[in-house]
């Protein structure tokens, strides 16, 4: 659910986008296509709407424009979006059962996408909910929660120095010349 004005509110539905205003439920509309889907997730920032469909990826929308869907295809981690987290510092986390995408938005048209799972060290792909408390984010998943500060070191760069190298037992430690592998 998203609060359009004092009144009136956008909510998503098994069958897409409706609206709630004088105490009464309708369709919206002039609901862009793409919206008449199941939406697992509302959010907004400032006039900017993020629908997370179930099927369709997440979609941006300012209600005056058409709307801007980012999809696997454009990076995101999984169509099927299960929710949405605005940190304060608007960066947006997309919960799936896939894993988590991080988009950031540079305008409404412009954004990158970072995604991460349990190779990442995620305790599971399935993202039931996402919070954030201070500079740390809290990420609720099928198999526990993982503790994630927003403010991560970031390693330098290491130094590989081989000492020896061993290739079917033949242990090779002139690196001088060149080795082909077999």
């Amino acid at each position: 659910v998203a609060q359009i004005d004092k009144d009136t509110f956008l909510f998503g539905g098994t069958k897409g986008l409706c609206y709630f205003h004088n105490h009464q439920i309708s369709e919206l509309i002039e609901c862009p296509d793409i919206l008449n889907i199941r939406i697992n997730d509302i959010q907004k920032v400032d006039n900017l709407f993020l629908f997370g469909t179930q099927g369709n990826g997440l979609i941006l929308w300012d209600r005056d424009h058409l709307p801007v869907q980012i999809t696997k295809k454009e990076g995101l981690i999984s169509n099927l979006i299960e929710n949405i987290y605005i940190s304060n510092d608007q960066q947006i986390y997309v919960g799936t059962k896939a894993g988590l995408s991080v988009v950031g938005l540079k305008d409404s048209l412009q954004y990158e996408i970072k995604n991460y799972t349990k190779q990442h060290g995620l305790p599971s792909n399935e993202i039931f909910d996402i919070v954030e408390y201070k500079d740390t984010l809290f990420v609720a998943t099928g198999n526990g929660v993982a503790i994630i500060p927003k403010q991560r070191p970031k390693s330098e760069k290491q130094k590989v120095i081989l000492e020896s190298l061993t290739i079917e037992d033949n242990v090779h430690e002139d690196f001088e010349t060149t080795i082909e592998i077999p």
